[in-house]
């Protein structure tokens, strides 16, 4: 689902604002312009943004794709170490669900922390989705 860009979460208004400029507005904008590392290097370059910044934003605007993940429950995740949505689809519910418990207790997010059975469901729509960021450059057609 699309989000406004500053709902990322992992770039202020500045940025947000050099974003715009560029025709990127959304969260879906940015995952779609950030594809691929020659997409994102050229991004980085045209904002100013530091490389493994525009990767961390699309990483997380990755994970919104995921039905019923905003960017606290993103945040929670990568304090879980669940940086991608590739990441969460290979993780276990049972293990994952008691790490954000751990997290949730030792960090009081303030989240309800979800059960199992939430964590299966986040975990069986991110293993249906397509790999949206790519970390090495797409083979070329001949």
């Amino acid at each position: 689902m699309a989000y406004p860009i500053e709902t990322a979460g992992c770039i202020g208004p500045v940025m947000a604002d050099r974003l715009r400029d560029l025709g990127i507005a959304t969260t879906d904008a940015l995952l779609a312009r950030a594809r691929d590392p020659a997409a994102r290097r050229d991004l980085a370059a045209a904002t100013g943004m530091d490389a493994g910044l525009v990767l961390r934003c699309a990483h997380r605007c990755d994970l919104f794709r995921v039905h019923g993940i905003s960017r606290v429950m993103a945040e929670f995740l990568e304090a879980a170490g669940v940086a991608t949505v590739a990441d969460l689809a290979a993780r276990a519910p049972g293990r994952l669900a008691a790490a954000l418990g751990r997290i949730n207790r030792d960090g009081a997010s303030g989240l309800v922390t979800p059960g199992e059975r939430v964590v299966a469901g986040s975990i069986a729509r991110a293993a249906d989705l397509r790999v949206a960021v790519l970390h090495h450059p797409a083979p070329a057609c001949a």
